[in-house]
């Protein structure tokens, strides 16, 4: 009886949810998470002109007429027999997605819409070439993988890379509640799946949806930040007078509690004192906190936003001289998540930046299996010359790579 009644409760949240979501565009926070997760599919999904050039393709007109037919085949004796079948239907196979980047890549190659996309967005991607067909067909491969990482951890319940803090959290654990939230889930998505639209875009649509069924819109939290929480430090920019300081930023650490109703632990205030005396002492004319909502799991809590009211209320320092960072989940990602705001907000590259943290973080910052760390998980090291100035300030030289999207990250690509 409990089951049932949980099972019941989660229907009718989910039909709501799924009654207003048909009838809307995209919502800010959507279109955020996908254009941050997926920006080459979003960008095809989001222009008429290309989508319809790929909609006539014969060949895409039979890819679709067969997905389309093994998807619709899919019924409660298919979910009898997998608990997983909508979601297994949903991903695209590697030889579906092989032959459908090389249409992709084939037809676009010389579309100007799409020329003019890739030359303004360089460095997003793993594998850059001169070759235009090529970069086509490795930024659909690169997408379509990271669609089939949401489909199969929020959806099925595969273990995410931290699932402490990442995991799904659907309620799936039985066959009854796996059939529940697949058939809820198709009512929706089946409006995005027809042969007179781009296919892509119902699979962005499918990601989305999990995503935000999960509660992991973590992507979008406080954007665009350029005119909300940094929008007083950004325009104090005009007045700065680089020359001044020795180094362009101090970058702090997040440390988010482990007590569910605790909003900042001792670490974070430590790391935040040491920043705020390198800023009274000039060294660097901004403070940029760093650090999302990660711990404990499904914390409502932001390590930036927190860092930064203690470093405004009990320290005293001005709002106009702290950058919020509210989407690191990691050391790696709060260098590189950092490295993206000095370039967006045009800080000096070629000057050092201190990071503030405790003596044993900075011993592994400045070890070589910290950068191997960094490569292998984002396929960049966001940081160049990393040296300890003191047991607890790190010095170092920002990565203009550090945009790379990490696919494997939907949270904080």
């Amino acid at each position: 009886m409990i089951l049932y009644k949980k099972v019941v409760f989660f229907s009718l949240f989910i039909i709501s949810f799924c009654s207003s979501l048909v009838a809307q565009e995209l919502g800010n926070k959507e279109a955020i998470v996908l254009q941050k997760n997926y920006p080459f599919l979003y960008f095809i999904a989001q222009q008429s002109s290309i989508s319809k050039e790929l909609i006539s393709n014969k060949w895409y007109q039979g890819f679709t007429q067969r997905k389309l037919g093994k998807i619709n085949s899919l019924d409660e004796f298919s979910f009898q027999a997998n608990s997983f079948a909508l979601f297994d239907a949903l991903k695209l196979n590697s030889l579906e997605t092989d032959s459908l980047a090389k249409i992709v890549s084939n037809s676009l190659r010389k579309n100007v819409l799409m020329l003019d996309w890739l030359k303004r967005n360089k460095g997003l991607y793993k594998t850059e070439t001169a070759d235009i067909s090529t970069q086509i067909y490795n930024d659909f491969l690169q997408d379509l993988s990271g669609i089939n990482y949401v489909i199969d951890v929020y959806g099925k319940g595969q273990k995410s890379n931290y699932p402490n803090i990442d995991s799904i959290s659907l309620p799936i654990k039985t066959s009854n509640e796996r059939k529940m939230v697949q058939q809820l889930f198709w009512d929706v998505e089946q409006n995005y799946y027809s042969s007179n639209s781009f296919f892509m875009e119902a699979n962005l649509r499918a990601a989305s949806h999990l995503l935000e069924l999960n509660g992991r819109y973590d992507a979008a939290d406080f954007e665009p930040m350029a005119t909300s929480v940094n929008k007083t430090a950004l325009s104090n920019f005009k007045s700065v007078k680089w020359a001044d300081y020795k180094y362009s930023h101090i970058l702090v650490l997040g440390a988010g509690p482990e007590v569910k109703e605790d909003s900042i632990n001792p670490v974070g205030i430590l790391r935040c004192q040491l920043a705020a005396d390198l800023y009274k002492e000039k060294l660097a004319p901004v403070i940029i906190v760093s650090g999302g909502r990660v711990h404990p799991y499904k914390t409502n809590y932001s390590e930036a936003l927190e860092m930064k009211k203690y470093l405004v209320n009990e320290l005293h320092i001005p709002k106009y001289a702290i950058i919020m960072e509210p989407h690191a989940r990691h050391t790696t990602t709060n260098i590189r998540n950092g490295v993206r705001l000095l370039m967006k907000y045009h800080f000096p590259m070629d000057k050092e930046g201190l990071i503030v943290t405790t003596h044993e973080q900075s011993s592994w910052l400045t070890d070589a299996k910290f950068a191997k760390r960094c490569e292998e998980e984002m396929s960049v090291i966001p940081f160049n010359n990393m040296h300890r100035i003191s047991p607890t300030v790190v010095s170092y030289i920002p990565n203009l790579q550090s945009l790379l999207i990490n696919n494997k990250e939907p949270l904080d690509p």
